[in-house]
This record gives structure tokens, C-alpha cells and sequence, in this order.
């Protein structure tokens, strides 16, 4: 949970919260202001304990602090939290026992410190990403200066065909914050995977196994359904949720939050674009913008709100996006293919012939090529070139891989990842000759373009992914390292990041460190390199670190987390 967390990106510092907030919000905020009985309903369904006497449901309302002692991954989702939002104030988490999904965060004075209130079964439940877009959701009250409600205000009305004016305008104020609070969990955990299995977990209360493997088809069906803002049907808001939440991470304003670049903007004929990628099973993290929710045609649904007390006003569909097409997940007997390949064949072919690896080929080739999944091999007199092909493999895949984060579960993306830097340079190499090798280069090149123009999210991702395949298959080869290196700059990844290629990870030693208490390390957290000192080293390996700096004791992983010795950096 906690190494997760140090991937949050903060937001510009120069952020418009009022363009965050779901359109239509205000516009109803001042008609329920207007409305006295609306008013005193809403300000009934701010109280947790008042929403308690309604529901007939103990809510969580007070626990232990989540403290570097207590709780550390816990903690590091408080620190990733004030950081992701730049908040002016501390936040604290405390943890109650129960198995109620929702976050209290209490009523406060500005300049007092956040507290948030949750049950240990949220953190139980949810991933690290999941657990901050759940509670990033309540931090709205501190952005927007105002007290959610805790639940549907129109739980309480009377059982009829047409509720009250008052009981409607606070049910869709209700919705409305719920639909902004969506926007801020999203930008707190900065991934749209997550973010829907956190909504799916806290509205089915499924566990993992059976929730949709896959997101995208998902939010593909959200597309062409009918949603509604007003009507009292949970089915239909959920997939309303889902779909504003997939629209808002597509907006040009999602990536503007970050200062980063919109995802295929200004993008000349001559560049690769996501369906020039299709024919290689190539797809883009990020998808072409689509426009938000309308705001004039929310008002013109308010508007007819305050003239009738029927249910039956909808949003409009979000104008129609070309359906992208995404390579297939792997299945099951895929990733059992790759898990029993045969034992025998483990091993690297040390007289391979490696003198003349190919350079990476772009617009010298212009033929048509299959699909990258299955390359055939061509029938040829030659020798192929091994090492070159296997180089060119395991980038292809590492890119592959990082493409397709949004089509394959944690635990898919795990096992083939593993399978790949274990297993791919000492097998797969003999099956791809020098053809192969160009043409999984220029894939990777390709890749690289696609993704310089989406986010430092994805780019990150796909950093992290080439880092675990050089730290599970040792040392990196001079023409690995060199593409890796090229790679990295076609990115225009940061020289943080561009190190860690670089130097710390073309070291074989780097992931056999012996640490040991009272020793001086360096942590990779944040982009940047941070020093501490080992308090206690556990015996599953685990170690905790005090940054005196922070004055705050993390608790980390040597194979999670990035980790080295000080005296290593002077060497």
C-alpha cells in the first residue's frame, strides 16, 4: 500500500478549484439555499450523528490515529494526500472498527487540521490507490470550504410517487457532490482502474475475484446507457459515476490539474495516433479527449426541476467518442503458457552471437508487419541475432505491458511481468531473428512517442516496469542499458527518473543490499532521493527508516521499495 503512494503526482500549483467541481453544482447549491426546508434537510444529512439516527447505522466517529508506529502505509496515504492537493493543513486519519464503507470527515474550522474517520474494513478492502481515491472524495470539504452530506437526504422521504420539492433538490445536491467528490478521489489516486474498483467494492461490497477483470468493457457499456441525475435508482447513478469519472480523466482539464500536455493535442499528421498503433497491439493509457458533461444543458434540467416534481429529467449522452479498439487481455491459458514453459529451456545461450545488435528502425520501414504478439519466424540462412532479438523483446513487452495496465488485473500484470524478466532473455530470444528484433524496436519507439504525448502518470508506469524487469533479470548488457537510456529521453523522463536507469539499475548488486539497524540509506520517494537512518530490521526482511527531516519512520520493502546504501551513491 504505501509504495503506491509515492507515485501521486501533486497538482499545479496554480490549480482553479471552482473548474474541478461538477457542472451544474453551484447553480443548485443556491436553489436548495433559497429553499428553507431543503436547507435544514441537508444540514440534517451533514450531521454523522443525526444520519445515524436515520439510517438506524453506527457510523464510525472516532478510532485510533493511523501514526508511523501504528499504522506506516496508512500514514504515507495522510502524506500523499496533503501533497497530491497541496493542502494548507495536516491531515490525519483515524481507524474505527466496523465494516461501514463510508468516510467521516468531521466539521472543521479552516485552519484546523483534516480529520478523516473510516473503518478498518476500507483499508481491509482496498488497494493503496483505491484507499486514496475513498478518501480524497472527503477532502472536497476542505477545497471547497463546505460539509458533504453523508448519505442520499431523500432516505428519509415519505413513500410516494412524486417526494417533495425540497426532499428533490437535496437528494440532487447530494448527487451533485458526490459526482465532484468522484473528480477529487480521482485526482488524489490518478487512476481511473482504481478509482472504479473502489466504487465497485463500496457499492456491492464484492470482493476482488468478482469484480470485471477488466475496466474498459465496463466503462464502454456506461457509454450507451441512459443516466440520470434526479431519478432515485442506484444502478443508474453508479453507471452515471463511472461514466463522468471516465469523461472527466479523457478532459483536456484532468491533465491541465497536473500542467501536463493534453493527450493528443496538437499532434502533426506525421505522428504515430492511437489507431495507428491498433495493428500492433499497442494501446494508449490515455484515451482521445472527449468533451465533459454539458453545462448548458445541466442548468436547462435545473431549471425545469424548479417547475415539476417528477423524476424522469436525465443528463444528456456525452457526444459520441469513435470506440477505440484494445488489445485483448490475456487470458488465463495465456498466462499458463508462459508460466509452464519448460524448464530445460532456462537457460541463456552464452556463445549467442551479440556484436552487432540492430539500431532501432522508425521510418526505414515501411512494409506492413504482423501483429507484435506472435511474430512469425522467417525461414533464413542466416544466423539470427539472439541477443539483439531478446534486448528488443523485453522492451517490446515491458511497453506492451505498461500499455495494457487497464486490460489486465494487479495479479495478471504481476505474474506475466515476473514471466518476462525471469524467463524471456533465456528463452525467447531463439525464436525471433534479426526482422523480429527491428520490428519490436520500433514498436518500442513508437510506444514511446504515443506516450510522451499522454502523462507523467503513464510514463511513469512504464518506468517502474522497465526498473522491475532490470532488477529481476540482474545485469543489463551495454546495448540494454543504451536503450533503456535512449528510451528514457524520448520520454523526456526527468533525470530523477533518468538515473534510475542510468546507474542505480545497470547494477547487478543493486537489489542484494544487506542492510542492517543503525545503518544511513537513501530512499527513492517523490522523485527524489531522501536520507534516513534503519531503526529495526524485521524478520521478513522489512525495514523500518526514520527520516529525521520529516521526523516520520516508514516502514519499507528492499523489494518494493527503492533502496541503497549511502556510502553506495559516493562509490
Amino acid at each position: 500500500m504505501a509504495n503506491a503512494a509515492t507515485l501521486i503526482v501533486p497538482v499545479h500549483a496554480d490549480v482553479d478549484w471552482t473548474s474541478v467541481r461538477f457542472p451544474g453544482e453551484d447553480k443548485l447549491a443556491h436553489a436548495v439555499a433559497e429553499d428553507a426546508q431543503a436547507t435544514s434537510l441537508v444540514d440534517t444529512w451533514t450531521c454523522p450523528e443525526q444520519v445515524a439516527s436515520v439510517l438506524k447505522t453506527p457510523l464510525p466517529h472516532h478510532g485510533l490515529r493511523a501514526t508511523p508506529d501504528l499504522s506506516p502505509a496508512i500514514y504515507r496515504l495522510t502524506l500523499a494526500l496533503k501533497r497530491c492537493l497541496r493542502l494548507p493543513v495536516d491531515v490525519s486519519i483515524e481507524v474505527a472498527s466496523g465494516h461501514d464503507w463510508r468516510v467521516i470527515a468531521p466539521k472543521r474550522s479552516p485552519e484546523e487540521p483534516v480529520k478523516l474517520i473510516a473503518s478498518g474494513h476500507v483499508f481491509n478492502r482496498l488497494r493503496a490507490k483505491e484507499a486514496l481515491f475513498h478518501l480524497g472524495r472527503r477532502l472536497a470539504s476542505v477545497v471547497y470550504d463546505v460539509t458533504p452530506m453523508i448519505d442520499d437526504p431523500s432516505q428519509g422521504a415519505p413513500s410516494t410517487d412524486a417526494p417533495e420539492r425540497h426532499y428533490l433538490l437535496a437528494r440532487g445536491l447530494w448527487k451533485f457532490q458526490e459526482l465532484t467528490a468522484d473528480r477529487l478521489g480521482l485526482i488524489c489516486c490518478q487512476d481511473l482502474e482504481a478509482a472504479a474498483r473502489a466504487l465497485l467494492k463500496s457499492a456491492t461490497g464484492l470482493d476482488e475475484g468478482l469484480l470485471p477483470a477488466e475496466m474498459d468493457g465496463l466503462f464502454r457499456g456506461v457509454d450507451s446507457e441512459e443516466e440520470s441525475v434526479l431519478r432515485n435508482d442506484p444502478h443508474t447513478f453508479m453507471l452515471l459515476r463511472l461514466a463522468a469519472l471516465k469523461r472527466f480523466h479523457e478532459s483536456p482539464l484532468f491533465g491541465s490539474l497536473f500542467g501536463w500536455a493534453t493527450p493528443n493535442s496538437e499532434r502533426t499528421n506525421d505522428e504515430p495516433t492511437a489507431t495507428s498503433l491498433e495493428s500492433h497491439h499497442v494501446a494508449p493509457q490515455v484515451a482521445t479527449s472527449s468533451a465533459d458533461l454539458d453545462v448548458a444543458s445541466v442548468q436547462r434540467r435545473l431549471d425545469r426541476l424548479e417547475q415539476t416534481s417528477t423524476t424522469d429529467d436525465v443528463l444528456p449522452k456525452s457526444p459520441s467518442v469513435p470506440e477505440e479498439s484494445h488489445p485483448e487481455p490475456l487470458s488465463t491459458a495465456d498466462v499458463d503458457s508462459l508460466e509452464t514453459v519448460s524448464a530445460t529451456n532456462k537457460r541463456r545461450s552464452e556463445d549467442a552471437e551479440n556484436d552487432s545488435s540492430p539500431e532501432p528502425c522508425l521510418a526505414e520501414s515501411g512494409q506492413e508487419t504482423e501483429t507484435a504478439s506472435e511474430p512469425e519466424s522467417t525461414e533464413s540462412d542466416s544466423v539470427p541475432d539472439v541477443e539483439a532479438a531478446r534486448e528488443s523483446f523485453t522492451l517490446g513487452a515491458v511497453l506492451w505491458l505498461a500499455h495494457c495496465r487497464g486490460n489486465m488485473s494487479q495479479p495478471e500484470r504481476r505474474v506475466v511481468l515476473d514471466t518476462f524478466g525471469s524467463r524471456a532473455l533465456e528463452e525467447i530470444g531463439p525464436h525471433y531473428d534479426k526482422e523480429g528484433a527491428d520490428y519490436l524496436s520500433r514498436i518500442c519507439r513508437e510506444s514511446a512517442q504515443v506516450l510522451k504525448e499522454s502523462d507523467p502518470i503513464a510514463r511513469r508506469a512504464m518506468l517502474e516496469d522497465i526498473v522491475h524487469i532490470a532488477m529481476t533479470t540482474g545485469s543489463l548488457t551495454p546495448t540494454q542499458n543504451n536503450l533503456l537510456v535512449d528510451l528514457a529521453r524520448s520520454l523526456e523522463l526527468t533525470t530523477d527518473d533518468l538515473s534510475l536507469v542510468m546507474a542505480d539499475y545497470s547494477d547487478p548488486e543493486f537489489a542484494t543490499y544487506e542492510f542492517q539497524a543503525g545503518q544511513d540509506v537513501e530512499v527513492h520517494l517523490d522523485g527524489q532521493w531522501l536520507s534516513g537512518t534503519i531503526t529495526s530490521v524485521e524478520e521478513s526482511g522489512e525495514l523500518f527508516v526514520h527520516f529525521s527531516g520529516d521526523d516520520a519512520t516508514l516502514r519499507l520493502s528492499p523489494t518494493a521499495d527503492l533502496i541503497r546504501p549511502t556510502e553506495s551513491r559516493a562509490a
